[in-house]
């Protein structure tokens, strides 16, 4: 979770996107090379062993000037598969809750930017909370398709003990030790310009280097230059067109902490990846901390007074 503390305002990752994104309305377009067909179902492949090629990055300096003056340009960090330059900072993830550190103990906790550990806890991957891409056709004259998506699992550390969060958002309160009252919490998630929405579905218990294809969710124009109704997959960008991409995972059920690869697939190539997700913790909680568990007299009793608002949230009763 990011965190910008000003009167308790809350950023989620998607909020912070979005909120950069959504400056980008009015300039992306599509050649529809079809009218796009839904892909079939999902499928998975193991490959633990499988070399993953990733993309190589662009300086932002060789950018052209089709897709740097677009109103939705890629913003470093950038790769570039065949044509299409990318966005590959993989922003996303809604609503997740934040990881108590095991040496809070069993005592009220005063909620600040540094007091909870990485990484995030459960965070809503699809409905615009997946990864967010922004990708522009930067040749000069040749239109290029996007023909799939693909997600592999990059990374997976088993998850032990019992787990400790605190979900703030959308509707976590936490207690005000100057008022000696509960507070709601104030997210904004704005939502942000979509084109393409993909989902990659994995089996409950996929392992490293397990590969899904994508299927379609929706296609959607944001602007009026934009085709409608708009292409899905596979999409044909004309020269110096833009368009916004949120890639949904449905994660296995194995606990523990993911990363996840997201490859593309251009003009008939193989899939190449354009980035790695930061991790996040999947994993049922143990314990549910909150503002309301600080109202209790035992809890209220380990909570210093306060001059101004100071904010806490506290474990369960034992």
């Amino acid at each position: 979770m990011i965190w910008q503390d000003a009167r308790r305002h809350i950023w989620t990752p998607l909020a912070l996107g979005a909120a950069l994104l959504a400056l980008a309305l009015a300039g992306c377009g599509a050649t529809p090379a079809s009218t796009g067909a839904v892909v079939p179902l999902s499928t998975a492949t193991a490959a633990p062993t499988a070399t993953v090629p990733f993309a190589p990055t662009v300086d932002a300096a060789s950018i052209p000037a089709s897709c740097a003056s677009s109103m939705m340009a890629p913003s470093p960090p950038m790769v570039r598969v065949g044509n299409l330059l990318v966005s590959a900072s993989a922003q996303g993830n809604q609503y997740a809750s934040s990881q108590i550190p095991q040496s809070a103990g069993d005592k009220p906790l005063a909620r600040s930017p540094s007091t909870f550990a990485p990484p995030p806890v459960n965070p809503i991957l699809k409905d615009q909370g997946g990864y967010h891409f922004v990708i522009c056709n930067a040749s000069a004259s040749q239109t290029t398709t996007l023909q799939s998506v693909s997600v592999r699992i990059a990374s997976f550390t088993a998850s032990t003990g019992a787990l400790s969060a605190w979900s703030a958002c959308p509707a976590g309160v936490e207690y005000d030790a100057l008022t000696k009252a509960t507070t709601p919490v104030h997210c904004d998630t704005p939502a942000a310009p979509i084109n393409e929405e993909v989902q990659a579905s994995f089996p409950a218990n996929a392992a490293v280097g397990a590969t899904v294809t994508a299927t379609q969710v929706s296609a959607r124009a944001v602007t009026q230059s934009d085709p409608n109704p708009y292409p899905a997959l596979p999409l044909s960008l004309a020269p110096g067109h833009s368009a916004l991409m949120v890639v949904d995972v449905a994660p296995p059920t194995t606990p523990g902490t993911y990363t996840f690869a997201v490859g593309l697939s251009v003009d008939g190539a193989a899939p190449v990846y354009v980035s790695t997700t930061a991790p996040i913790l999947l994993a049922p909680v143990a314990h549910e901390w909150s503002g309301q568990n600080c109202m209790t007299s035992a809890m209220q009793a380990q909570i210093p007074a306060a001059t101004q608002d100071t904010y806490y949230i506290c474990p369960p009763a034992a």
